[in-house]
This record gives C-alpha cells, structure tokens and sequence, in this order.
C-alpha cells in the first residue's frame, strides 16, 4: 500500500515537473516570436525612413542646376502643401513607391509592408501598417524642434508601424513610432546649402 502512494506521489511530482518545464519552453516560445515581430516592425521602420530620404529634399532642389547653391529658404516649399505635390505617391513598397518625386510627397500617406518568413517548415505572412507618415520642418541643429512651418533646411519624417499580429494591453495592435531628420544635401551651419 505504501509503496502504491509513493509511486502516484512521484508520478504527480514528475507531472508537476514536466508541466512547468512545457510552460517554460512554451513562453519561451512566445517570447521569441514576440521579439522577432517588433524586430521586424523597427526593420519595416528602418527601410521606410531609408526610402524617404532617398528623394530629393524640395521641388525647388529639383528645379535648381547642378553647381549652384540653393541658400533661400523662401523658395522652399509651405508645410502646408507636403502631401500634396504628388497625389500619385504610391509609399508601398512593394509598388517601388511609384510616383513618388520629393520627400513632402510621403506626407499624409501611409503604406502595408507584407513580410514572408518560413518558421519550422511553416510559411506564414505578416503585414506591416505604416501610417502617419509625416514630414514637417524642424530646426537645422540638434536638438531638431519642430519650427511650427518655419522653412529649414532639415526635415523631419515620423512614421508609425503596427501589425495585426502584436496586441497591447487593450487588445489593439501594438504601435511604435520611428522618426529621422534629413538635412538638405550638404548643409553645414556657416556654408552655403549646395545643390548635389
């Protein structure tokens, strides 16, 4: 009789065992591929802001010639007609941001990044959300303060990335904002502001 107690005791302990074990693998589990999707998140982030600064800082820079300085901020385009230049910007990526000219047509705009990965022989699909792109002017020094309009020679572009995959607390997709300052080419305070 004893040795029948003994025996489910020690079944019941080595039960208890392997389910904390399971549970420590499973939330593991759960941990990695929390970290992998808002690494990946950042990564979509990171790519967007790259693209952005890749076009050409005004349509004033784009009308100026090769060679010449572009030293009057009063040529600049208004903050209040980013967005609007290009009404055919296409920010996904996907579609190699078709129509896309400067970088004051990303404004207003917002994109999906889909991103294929195989887990486990398993291949599965996640979008990505980008949205609130916004670019506004922010001051040409650190620490960059938005100027309320004021024409600079440094943009500021934010953007917000969220995935259906990742919740917050309340059930909504987790979101993270990522921002970057573009200077226009060359500029450094006390030098003319040179074309290319």
């Amino acid at each position: 009789m004893a040795q029948a107690i003994y025996s489910v005791a020690a079944i019941f302990v080595l039960a208890i065992a392997f389910l904390n074990v399971n549970k420590k693998l499973h939330a593991s589990q759960e941990q990695m591929m929390f970290s992998e999707l808002a690494l990946e998140m950042t990564s979509v982030g990171a790519e967007m802001l790259n693209e952005i600064g890749k076009y050409s800082y005004d349509p004033a820079a784009l009308l100026s010639v090769t060679g010449t300085t572009l030293n009057d901020r009063t040529v600049l385009r208004d903050e209040a007609t980013f967005g609007t230049g290009s009404p055919a910007c296409d920010p996904n990526p996907d579609s190699q941001f078709n129509g896309c000219i400067v970088i004051n047509d990303f404004h207003g705009k917002s994109a999906t990044r889909p991103v294929t990965r195989t887990h486990d022989g398993n291949t599965y699909t996640v979008d990505y959300d980008i949205s609130n792109i916004t670019i506004r002017y922010v001051d040409e020094s650190p620490p960059h303060a938005p100027t309320g309009g004021n024409k600079t020679f440094a943009k500021e572009a934010v953007v917000t990335i969220s995935t259906p995959a990742l919740l917050d607390g309340n059930g909504d997709p987790l979101q993270i904002t990522m921002s970057r300052v573009y200077l226009y080419p060359n500029y450094e305070r006390g030098k003319p502001y040179s074309t290319f």
